[in-house]
């Protein structure tokens, strides 16, 4: 099981989701985990019967609410202390360090704000954190939130009418986290989706 984590000042909720569904598409078993304060999961992942806490199944990725720690995700689906979670990827959208050890760094804007760094530097303060060398910008582009939006009224994941730039985004992502994926089969899902 492979642990990957997501932290920042801007929303990731759908970037995530997407980058997951791609994983998933491979036949790789995902786990999504909302730590945030927000939990913006909770409204974009559709639930029959949400309550405080839960784990659901959405585009063919299970998606956790709620539940803060490995421990508490552990006790919610019956498993032991000890027990291994039987997913290839979980990914942690979250709001602080704890228990991820190994992050990329993703800006949605070539000129961050000194508020913007600000608020980053004080979320890695303290952190033992490893970098990637590379920082990925991910531009967001005004037909993405209004297809993002599409995709949220729709309680779908679809990135045909996303920019080439969240598209490219999305694929090297896929592929930074599972590098044994045919570059190929990716951009074949992506197109499919």
């Amino acid at each position: 099981m492979k642990k990957i984590g997501f932290i920042g000042a801007y929303d990731k909720t759908d970037v995530i989701l997407s980058v997951a569904k791609v994983l998933a598409m491979t036949s790789k078993k995902v786990l999504v985990i909302d730590d945030t304060i927000t939990q913006k999961c909770k409204y974009v992942v559709p639930v029959i019967n949400p309550t405080k806490s839960y784990i659901t199944t959405y585009e063919n990725i299970d998606v956790a609410v709620g539940l803060d720690s490995f421990e508490k995700l552990r006790q919610y689906m019956g498993l032991e202390e000890n027990e291994n979670l039987e997913y290839d990827y979980v990914i942690v959208d979250t709001d602080s360090f704890e228990g991820v050890t190994r992050f990329a760094r993703i800006f949605y804007t070539r000129y961050m704000l000194k508020e913007e760094e600000e608020y980053f530097n004080f979320l890695v303060l303290g952190s033992k954190a490893i970098w990637n060398e590379e920082k990925i910008y991910f531009i967001l582009e005004n037909g993405d939130w209004s297809e993002i939006m599409e995709n949220q009224r729709l309680n779908e994941i679809k990135l045909r009418n996303l920019s080439n730039e969240y598209r490219n985004n999305i694929e090297f992502l896929a592929k930074d986290i599972d590098e044994e994926i045919d570059k190929r089969e990716i951009r074949n899902i992506i197109k499919s989706l």
